[in-house]
């Protein structure tokens, strides 16, 4: 295109090819640049709010002998690329890399280092699809590793209404105490304001495939005595926190978080769900099991089954943090061999991530 000025708001929502293309030359996520555009003006161009770079910016040079930093330095400077990506995709836009109106400044949706975020989440996940889906969201992702453990994160930034993140994202494994020794491993590493785990579950109730689910509460449904009547249920509770659970709910009211959703478009029937999860140690496959018959016996409302999600409340209730699961509905309990076939943990996990990523914006 010759000039990426030019293209209109309702472009960018109709072609997801352009979105994609104009967003990697922003350096930015297309959820974030999807945040960016929303609200405004179908007719609306992009010139309006961006400004191309001139055509010859990539042939000035540094003057090093007066002290002075060429443009591309400058520009590096200020979005947190390297000159080199800057140069590269100045010769990939043919001259018309798109810039912030407010350049030498950040545009909002994409923070800097980290001193520019006034808040720190960390994200936990347990598979690599949903630690994929989560860093997807985030801009200047770096690695870092705890100090004495040597488990590895993805440190990244999200823009928010309320002040930009710094967020720590992590794959931890299966398991709920997994879940707490590594949540709380990262709350004394990272000393959070919020955590977040998110990934995929099996959906029991009044769900469909790729339905996302914000628990109000998680039950623990292991927990119990076993006598020769039968087993005696006597269960574990781990409560959301009240903040996040009213941002999970006004996000799931609005659903204007869909549009952050990256990768495969998402089903036109799909809902957001804020409501009670279970988690346990067992991946259940089939819905005529016993232990399905018994968590509807005994946990009625239990809208989707996890692994992993009463370890890291249960972890940041301890330590006084604000927390919340957040689970998209990859299978429904039976044919979990084919749903997961079709796809369904990866787009399960984007939707969940998509959410989360949006609660955050919002929080």
């Amino acid at each position: 295109m010759a000039n990426y000025g030019d293209v209109t708001v309702d472009e960018l929502l109709t072609s997801r090819g352009l979105r994609q293309e104009v967003a990697e030359l922003l350096a930015m996520s297309e959820a974030a640049l999807t945040r960016g555009i929303n609200g405004k003006d179908g007719g609306t161009t992009l010139g309006s709010f961006y400004t191309p770079c001139p055509a010859d910016l990539e042939s000035r040079t540094v003057n090093a002998s007066r002290g002075r930093s060429s443009v591309i330095e400058r520009i590096a400077y200020f979005t947190g690329w390297s000159t080199g990506d800057v140069t590269r995709r100045l010769q990939h836009s043919n001259g018309n890399l798109l810039l912030p109106k407010a350049f030498p400044f950040c545009w909002p949706e994409r923070p800097g280092p980290s001193h520019t975020a006034s808040r720190r989440a960390v994200v936990l996940t347990a598979l690599s699809l949903e630690m994929n889906a989560v860093v997807a969201h985030l801009s200047d992702v770096r690695e870092s590793k705890h100090p004495t453990a040597g488990t590895i994160y993805e440190i990244g930034y999200l823009a928010s209404d309320g002040g930009n993140w710094e967020i720590a994202a992590v794959e931890i494994g299966a398991g709920n105490l997994t879940s707490a020794l590594e949540t709380g491993r990262a709350i004394e590493l990272y000393k959070p304001n919020v955590i977040l785990f998110v990934g995929v579950a099996g959906g029991l109730k009044d769900v469909r495939l790729g339905d996302v689910v914000a628990a109000t509460k998680v039950y623990g449904y292991e927990f119990g005595k076993d006598t020769v009547a039968g087993f005696q249920s006597r269960p574990e509770l781990g409560m959301s926190s009240y903040a996040l659970e009213q941002r999970a709910r006004a996000v799931a009211r609005r659903m204007d978080w869909v549009g952050g959703i990256l990768g495969q478009a998402p089903p036109q029937d799909l809902k957001a769900h804020v409501g009670p999860i279970a988690a346990g140690e067992k991946v259940l496959a089939s819905a005529s099991s016993s232990l399905v018959e018994f968590l509807r016996s005994h946990y009625g409302d239990t809208l989707a089954v996890e692994m992993e999600g009463l370890g890291a409340i249960q972890a940041a209730h301890q330590a006084r943090v604000d927390a919340i699961v957040i689970r998209g509905v990859s299978d429904l309990i039976n044919d979990k061999a084919k749903s997961d076939r079709l796809g369904w943990q990866a787009r399960a996990a984007a939707h969940a991530a998509a959410f989360a990523m949006q609660m955050l914006a919002k929080f």
